[in-house]
């Protein structure tokens, strides 16, 4: 019966691992997209560009992203 539970104990650590591994990575992806749609909206900004239609797709996709 211990070996059961010290196992099942094992396995419940194992997965908040890598559950926060997960989570960690899915918030890099996040910055790392938010940075490079900055550079976009300024580059487009600087080139006389309107940027609404890409701040209004930024925005859509924000909530897919964070899902």
């Amino acid at each position: 019966m211990a070996f059961k539970k010290r196992q099942a104990e094992e396995e419940f650590i194992s997965e908040r691992k890598e559950a926060a591994k997960a989570l960690a990575l899915k918030d890099q992806e996040g910055r790392q997209f938010y940075s490079y749609a900055e550079k976009c909206l300024k580059e487009w900004s600087e080139q006389g560009k309107n940027v609404k239609p890409l701040i209004l797709e930024l925005k859509n996709k924000q909530g897919k992203l964070f899902q």
